[in-house]
């Protein structure tokens, strides 16, 4: 099996990992935080996460997972992992193992920025090269 190599940590930075254990310990707050970000921030913060997801939507880390699991499921899983926070994403990417055979309760964690960015600019969060409105 040919595994990727590891995501660079640089990838997301500290303020990356931060928004991402304030959405775990405190929804609200992070929703707050959220409305707080420029638009270039929320897609910059949109892409970020979504990177780090996909390194999770394919071989070795699908290899461990529910083999029912739709596309659908499959990204389901990758995002919990990364709102699970750092030592928990990289624990997984160099545990391909661990990663969870499916999860029960989506992670809201991107959902919310789709949301936030829908709300304030009116349209799906470009991609990272586009500029918001």
């Amino acid at each position: 099996m040919n595994q990727l190599p590891a995501p660079d940590p640089s990838v997301a930075p500290d303020d990356f990992w931060d928004l991402v254990e304030l959405g775990r310990r405190d929804r609200d707050r992070y929703r707050a935080r959220l409305r707080e970000l420029d638009g270039a921030a929320l897609v910059r913060w949109y892409w970020t996460f979504d990177r780090l997801a996909g390194w999770l939507r394919d071989r070795p880390y699908t290899d461990h997972m529910d083999p029912e699991l739709s596309g659908d499921g499959i990204d389901d899983v990758a995002q919990w992992v990364v709102a699970q926070g750092r030592d928990a994403y990289f624990d997984v990417i160099a545990h391909p193992e661990r990663v969870p055979l499916e999860v029960t309760r989506r992670a809201t964690t991107l959902g919310d920025i789709t949301v936030e960015y829908r709300r304030r600019f009116g349209g799906p969060v470009p991609l990272d090269s586009e500029s918001p409105r």
